[in-house]
């Protein structure tokens, strides 16, 4: 195939790309496709397995996490049979999705095949390291491709659609909500890019407020699904009874001072992300040194800037708990890789 056919076909560079961004997600879930699942892990598929018999959730089958990972599951489950098999094609399943919204997001930044290309590679070979990634089926990983979702239609609305679109932000919000409904530390996600709506929606503050509305109002959509389930099941309220105590579980940790929490997560985080890819380290650093210069945040739509509150946030996100459980990392590859 010789570089002209290539360069009058340019979507032939970009399947090219995601077909060899696709073998390796497949590669490097093939290992696991025969291990039994984890703890964490199992007893997710356990609950979705007891779902599946017509149990409810948190009533006759309890867990104290959000309903999207039994959902997803169960739904693994339902379409593969009761084996682990079926929770590991739904673990591949969702590698490709992730390495297809984050190459469509770099696709949108760069317009580059071969940024796209690396930058994914980067994402997936960092975010599914053994360490991390310890084996897989948690919340972290599921929340990470709906709030690449959740990114990818800001950048939709503010780079492509010069901000006039409220649908991509009704698409956003979604992305968020379902993020939210799988682990609820991704609400801290969300809400640099409330802000940024909220800064850069043009016309004045009722532009504002209808751009805002459109957002909230897409993680409102998501969330029937559930809430819907759990009225006609009668266990609403057995879902406020698992929020309350998730807080009171975390509770349990709060008497650690705030500023060892930090401390020991950047350790994490340096230990977990930045040892294992000196180009993540480099690029990350570089992103950062760059949101001094004006010119460069006006250019990218001031994206960066609120990319960076996004990583704070994230690691908060992932530190606060004080239980520092590695695959809690997982949600700070995305707005990591997204600086850099």
């Amino acid at each position: 195939m010789s570089i002209g056919f290539l360069q009058k076909r340019p979507y032939l560079k970009h399947l090219i790309a995601l077909a060899l961004l696709i073998l390796l997600a497949f590669s490097i879930h093939l290992p696991y496709r025969d291990l039994p699942l984890a703890i964490d892990s199992s007893i997710f598929a356990a609950v979705a397995m007891h779902l599946n018999h017509g149990k409810v959730l948190y009533q006759d089958a309890w867990d104290h996490k959000p309903p999207m990972v039994f959902f997803l599951n169960a739904a693994a489950l339902a379409l593969e049979g009761e084996n682990h098999q079926s929770i590991r094609d739904l673990q591949t399943t969702f590698a490709l999705l992730i390495l297809l919204a984050f190459y469509s997001l770099l696709t949108l930044l760069f317009g580059s095949v071969l940024v796209s290309f690396l930058g994914t590679l980067l994402y997936l070979l960092l975010f599914y390291h053994p360490v991390l990634y310890g084996g897989g089926n948690f919340t972290e990983e599921y929340g990470a491709f709906f709030v690449l979702v959740g990114v990818w239609g800001i950048v939709l609305w503010s780079v492509r659609d010069n901000r006039r679109n409220p649908l991509w932000l009704l698409i956003s919000g979604g992305g968020f909500g379902a993020a939210i409904l799988t682990k609820e530390p991704f609400l801290l996600s969300s809400v640099p890019w409330f802000f940024y709506i909220l800064c850069v929606s043009p016309n004045g503050w009722k532009r504002s407020l209808k751009n805002i509305g459109a957002f909230v109002c897409g993680g409102l959509l998501v969330a029937l699904v559930p809430l819907a389930y759990l009225i006609w099941n009668h266990a609403l309220g057995d879902w406020f009874d698992v929020i309350v105590y998730g807080f009171r579980y975390a509770d349990r940790f709060a008497s650690d001072p705030l500023s060892e929490k930090m401390v020991e997560g950047v350790f994490r985080v340096s230990e977990l992300i930045f040892s294992h890819s000196l180009l993540a380290s480099a690029l990350f650093l570089f992103g950062v040194a760059s949101l001094s210069r004006r010119s460069f945040l006006r250019r990218c739509h001031y994206l960066p800037l609120f990319a960076l509150y996004w990583v704070i946030l994230d690691f908060f996100a992932a530190s606060i708990s004080g239980l520092f459980f590695l695959h809690y990392y997982l949600q700070m590859v995305s707005p990591i890789l997204f600086v850099g």
